[in-house]
């Protein structure tokens, strides 16, 4: 613990000095200054020496220590850098892994933004909603499935050689559109999110027409300006779980189901639609309908109905 942070605990060797004092106590050796500055040292060349790392040896380290590296940037400000240049993703472009020198060598330099997202599960990241517009843009995200971990450095590390790290589910998405023409859109469905915002009540902040959306009827995101929102790491520090915040709902009016849904007549179905809309959303999200048992009876009567 003297000579070497936490995170490295699993460097093996022996440090030779010939300034430490002999025969002190552990107080007294955990005082000591001349033994700050070898910790400080030696931790500087470790992690030197394991960013040199390349091929199969790059590979076998990250596979086994990347969660210890990520470990590293939440509590030793001094070596961030480095430990930056270490750590390494899996991406929505690339295979394997990769870092963030990486990344930015293929971004756009003019934006200077890495984009990711967040999650439990590689497969539920991979095919969420969310990633439709930058797909369809051609933008690298990250893919960082261990939520863990994740949700609570990488909000933290801000940015990396002056490209800010972006959260897809908080920001606005790529797209081709004007503003004019996202107005237009907004004012065309508003009667249809209006209404479907009261069937909802409070599970959802708000209902609004999309644009990050290609082929998925529906999404879920974070609102960013809500205060809890920007708590979340403090309370996953503390091992509390966070409060509920309700989610924004957005549509895809070029959905054949919206579509079709803005011209229905049965309130009825029109209420069930408008729940799996949600709970369908929450689910590519990996979070669960809040109402399990009512979610399995909408698609069972929707089913029934279209048979």
């Amino acid at each position: 613990k003297e000579l070497l942070p936490p995170y490295l605990r699993f460097v093996r060797g022996i440090i030779d000095s010939e300034d430490l004092p002999l025969n002190v106590s552990r107080e007294l050796l955990q005082e000591n200054k001349i033994l700050a500055n070898i910790k400080q040292n030696s931790t500087k060349k470790i992690l030197q020496a394991i960013k040199k790392f390349s091929g199969e040896d790059a590979d076998t380290f990250i596979e086994q220590y990347n969660r210890v590296m990520k470990e590293g940037i939440y509590i030793d400000h001094t070596n961030k850098e480095l430990l930056l240049d270490i750590v390494k993703y899996k991406s929505s472009t690339e295979e394997g892994l990769v870092s963030f020198e990486e990344y930015i060598s293929r971004g756009d330099s003019e934006k200077k933004e890495i984009y990711y997202i967040v999650g439990e599960d590689e497969n539920v990241l991979r095919n969420s909603p969310l990633l439709e517009a930058y797909k369809k843009a051609n933008i690298e995200v990250l893919i960082m499935d261990d939520k863990e971990v994740d949700s609570i450095v990488t909000p933290m590390i801000g940015a990396y050689k002056e490209w800010n790290l972006k959260d897809i589910t908080t920001i606005e998405a790529p797209d081709s559109k004007t503003e004019e023409e996202k107005e237009e859109i907004s004012k065309e469905f508003k009667s249809l999110t209006d209404k479907i915002k009261e069937v909802l009540g409070e599970e959802v902040k708000e209902v609004k027409t999309s644009t990050r959306l290609t082929s998925s009827p529906s999404c879920v995101l974070k609102d960013s300006s809500d205060p809890m929102a920007g708590m979340a790491a403090m309370f996953a520090q503390m091992g509390q779980e966070m409060p509920e915040i309700p989610l924004i709902l957005e549509i895809n009016p070029d959905h054949e189901m919206i579509k079709k849904l803005d011209t229905l007549e049965d309130e009825s179905l029109f209420s069930d639609l408008s729940w799996i809309l949600l709970d369908s959303a929450k689910l590519s999200e990996g979070l669960e309908p809040k109402d399990k048992g009512a979610f399995a009876q909408r698609v069972a009567s929707l089913d029934t109905k279209a048979l």
